[in-house]
Parts: C-alpha cells; sequence; structure tokens
C-alpha cells in the first residue's frame, strides 16, 4: 500500500470526491489507497493496530485539514505517527480551515494544498510524478477528472455572503464591506440606500430586497464596528458546509430565536434563524416540559433571518 489519506469522518463527502480523483484521474489502483471511510479495515481487526500498520507500509500520507480534523484526537495521533515515521506528508486545507491553522502542527513548514486549487492539484500530479509513485498516467484524462472534481467541489466551499476569508479580515457580504470603514466609504462602496432608518444604536440601509445594518463609533470618524445583514435564503445546513461546525449552537430567549456562533481570527460571527414553529402544534401546552419540547422541536429552524460581524 503506497498511500494512507487521514481524514475526519465528519468529511466523508469530500474525502471521497478526493480519493475519486486520485484513483481516476491519477489511475491510482484503490488497493493502493487506505482510507477507513472506504471499509479498508478487515472485519476482526482491531481498528488502531490497523491504522498503525496501515501508516507505516505506507509512503505518502495525505491529510484532509478541516475545523473536525483538528479537533479530532484520532486524526492528530495519525499525523503525528506519520511525521515520526518520516512519511511524504501531504495536507490538504479545506475551507473553512486556513494555512495559519496549520501552523501549530508539526507540518507547518510542508508544502500545502487547498481542496479548491487547481494549480495546486496540477502541482500535486507533478510532484507525484517526479517522485515515481504514479505512471502510465494520461494527462487530459487527469485534466478532465479535475475539471469535472472543481466543478462539482466550489459550490459546497464557497457562497458570495458568507466567505470565511473574508470574514477573518473583518468583511461580509457581496459587496465586502468591512469593519473598520467609514461611513463615508461603505457609501462610496455600495451607493446611496433606497431607504436609512435608526433604531437604538443601528443605522439601517435598504438596498431593494437587501438590508444592511450598521453600528458605528461616533468617536472614530463614523467608523463601522458591527455588520449586518438580513436573512437570506441559506439554511442552516449550508451555513454548516460553508464555515465548519460552530462554536455555539443555542437558544435565545431575548431575540425568540435558535442562533450559531463563530469565532473567526479576531471577530465574531452571529447568525440567527427563521424559528420553524410548524411542528409546534403536536406539543401538549399544558405540560411542565412545554418550553423544553417548544426548544426542542424548534432546534432544526432552517432558514437564516440575519447574520451579524463584529
Amino acid at each position: 500500500m503506497t498511500y494512507f489519506f487521514s481524514h475526519s469522518e465528519r468529511d466523508k463527502e469530500l474525502t471521497e470526491e478526493i480519493i475519486d480523483l486520485l484513483q481516476l484521474g491519477m489511475n491510482i489502483p484503490s488497493q493502493d489507497i487506505f482510507c477507513s471511510s472506504l471499509g479498508n479495515i478487515p472485519i476482526g481487526d482491531e481498528f488502531p493496530n490497523a491504522i498503525k500498520m496501515k501508516i507505516q507500509s505506507s509512503k505518502v500520507f495525505f491529510c484532509l485539514i478541516t475545523p473536525n480534523f483538528l479537533t479530532s484526537k484520532f486524526c492528530l495521533c495519525e499525523l503525528g505517527a506519520a511525521w515520526i515515521t518520516e512519511k511524504l506528508i501531504i495536507p490538504i486545507i479545506a475551507t473553512p480551515s486556513t494555512f495559519s491553522d496549520i501552523n501549530a502542527l508539526p507540518i507547518r513548514s510542508n508544502q500545502c494544498i487547498t481542496s479548491d486549487s487547481y494549480d495546486g492539484f496540477l502541482q500535486l500530479f507533478d510532484k507525484l510524478m517526479n517522485e515515481g509513485l504514479i505512471k502510465n498516467v494520461n494527462l487530459n484524462r487527469f485534466i478532465n477528472k479535475l475539471n469535472s472534481y472543481m466543478n462539482n467541489n466550489s459550490a459546497s466551499i464557497t457562497n458570495d455572503i458568507l466567505n470565511y476569508i473574508d470574514i477573518e479580515i473583518g468583511c461580509l457580504g457581496k459587496s465586502k464591506v468591512c469593519i473598520g470603514e467609514t461611513r463615508e466609504e461603505l457609501i462610496a462602496k455600495i451607493g446611496d440606500p433606497d431607504y436609512v432608518d435608526t433604531i437604538g444604536e443601528s443605522t439601517f440601509y435598504v438596498y431593494g430586497n437587501i438590508t444592511y445594518y450598521f453600528e458605528f463609533d461616533i468617536n472614530e470618524n463614523s467608523k463601522v464596528l458591527t455588520i449586518g445583514i438580513g436573512g437570506n435564503e441559506l439554511t442552516k445546513h449550508e451555513v454548516i458546509n460553508i464555515l465548519g461546525e460552530p462554536t455555539e449552537d443555542t437558544w435565545s430567549d431575548l431575540d425568540s430565536e435558535w442562533y450559531i456562533t463563530y469565532n473567526i481570527g479576531e471577530r465574531s460571527l452571529y447568525i440567527g434563524f427563521i424559528t420553524d414553529e410548524s411542528r409546534i402544534g403536536e406539543l401538549d401546552k399544558e405540560s411542565d416540559s412545554y418550553y423544553a419540547q417548544y426548544l426542542l422541536a424548534t432546534k432544526n429552524s432552517k432558514k437564516v433571518s440575519h447574520i451579524i460581524l463584529s
């Protein structure tokens, strides 16, 4: 066995897409790639020992770097074992993870690629060819398979409203309005609003069916402190696919809604959801546990009501 593919079980779908690219695009036989999600461990074998033996017998160690991978003790143990045994380690970084996420790992100096990088996979192809690890490969076949992979994968990891890299530097929305910009700068960027209103400390700018709301620092030339955008067609499942598992998933009594939060770099992202009360009619309002039942029944509220970045 030549290749070991380390990943979190929660990232199985993307893992299988990349392995499909390796097998069909680079002509790597399925028996030469070990991936626990593909059921490569024989029945009756002890899982940890089987993993240990597969790592020892491999030449190349792929690791799919995601928030799920970085919080998995087992994945990090696999990575440590590959590093100790001096395997060729090739990290593949998937959104929302970034290159900075591997700074604390022993592979921080390794050359990486990202899961959405066309050039990165071309470089990987050249690397494996130069190392003599893949042979008898038709370049046109690989390019066609890579194009297919990119078309299938790009939609699941990017979004014009929620972009991890933009959020990390304090920007939000299609127009990339940024924290720290002045009132004049944001108007120059997104234009004069159709309607303006102020409620409490928030100023609302309405553009057709899009509503922005801002909090400004009156002591800093009206610089933006907080950016908000009204609801859109994103679902909770789509948000988590884009940004990974949230820091918090909880109910707000104040706003009467479920919300999830993320800590991204120095920024905090708050995403509220329209409460889905379609199952409320099934509950017993006279029960002492009605409140708990209500929270459980509405937890999977789907549509985003608003997004706030601060």
